[in-house]
């Protein structure tokens, strides 16, 4: 009888020893997820800032509404996150099988994104080598393409700068230089500018009415 009664007592004092483990790191892993969650969000939207003031969303375009900043930025902040349940769930014990989970599914989306960025970014820093190499037009020159008419203020490896007559700034994509026709309409040539005449990336155009 009394070895089954301090049988019991071990028993309870067992389980009472590892519920007050498990509650303390509980605790210890829902402070890390407060803790890690909140920093998370605060790297995050100090990346944002910094990369709008880096204007990278014009170096990098996507196409709809999907903006380089943002995924960066995002990445950061799930990167924080991923890293903070991993502490958490190693605070509790948990098995390694889901911590290759959780960076496998992070690093497909990552691989995703990239990817997307890149079937953008590429075609456009192609057509900006070809802008480069046959100059059809260049920084201070007032031209014409489709609808679009104004002072180029910059040649970008994404996309090329242009102020309208009202001020307006408007940004197309180098590609677009590719398949449409450039009017120069003033042509900027050592502080002197040269009116009238016509090209492009793909074909050249005729000259006319050029004044020297």
């Amino acid at each position: 009888m009394a070895q089954t009664q301090e049988t019991m007592v071990a028993a309870f004092n067992w389980l009472q020893d590892h519920v007050a483990n498990l509650l303390v790191n509980a605790v210890i892993a829902v402070i890390i997820l407060l803790v890690g969650f909140a920093a998370g969000r605060f790297v995050g939207k100090l990346i944002d800032k910094i990369l709008a003031e880096l204007s990278i969303d014009r170096l990098f375009r996507l196409k709809g509404k999907l903006s380089p900043r943002k995924i960066i930025a995002e990445l950061v902040t799930f990167g924080i996150y991923f890293f903070t349940i991993v502490v958490a769930f190693n605070q509790l014990g948990i098995t390694s099988a889901v911590f290759y989970t959780i960076i496998g599914a992070i690093l497909i989306v990552a691989l995703a994104s990239f990817s997307i960025s890149s079937l953008d970014f590429l075609p456009n820093f192609i057509s900006y080598l070809k802008l480069v190499q046959k100059k059809p037009f260049g920084r201070g020159d007032i031209i014409k393409t489709g609808k679009v008419a104004g002072k180029v203020q910059k040649i970008g490896y994404h996309d090329t700068h242009i102020v309208t007559e009202s001020g307006d700034a408007i940004y197309i994509p180098n590609v677009h230089f590719d398949t449409n026709a450039v009017h120069v309409l003033n042509k900027k040539d050592n502080g002197k500018e040269n009116a009238g005449r016509t090209g492009g990336v793909g074909k050249a155009g005729p000259e006319k009415g050029r004044t020297g």
